[in-house]
């Protein structure tokens, strides 16, 4: 098994478990595909890019860029503009938290 596999599969339940009320979303990498119902309170990781490196001691070496994804729907209707609001607020207090646990465990 490579490294990239390894921090994926390790991450994966560090994320579940900040937020178990929250559903895996089957397709990280393309959000309108996924079912509604995984989007309402979902989170995924996804592997976004591998960029070759120079290195001092190795011949290979890379860069790899993970993405946490977090979701929540919000329906709002004209009369209730607030909702938005509130749900974008819990929406940055979920990455808040996940930046919190996360750079908890890698220092």
């Amino acid at each position: 098994m490579s490294k990239i596999t390894t921090i994926y599969n390790a991450l994966l339940p560090v994320v579940a478990a900040i937020f178990p009320s929250k559903t895996k979303i089957a397709n990280p990498y393309d959000l309108e595909s996924n079912p509604e119902g995984f989007l309402r309170e979902g989170y995924g990781v996804k592997i976004n890019s591998m960029e070759p490196e120079e290195g001092e001691f190795c011949k290979y070496r890379y860069n790899v860029e993970f993405s946490v994804i977090i979701t929540k729907e919000v329906i709002k209707t004209d009369e209730n503009a607030t909702v938005l609001e509130v749900a974008t607020l819990a929406l940055l207090e979920d990455i808040n938290t996940a930046r919190f646990n996360l750079d908890k465990i890698m220092s």
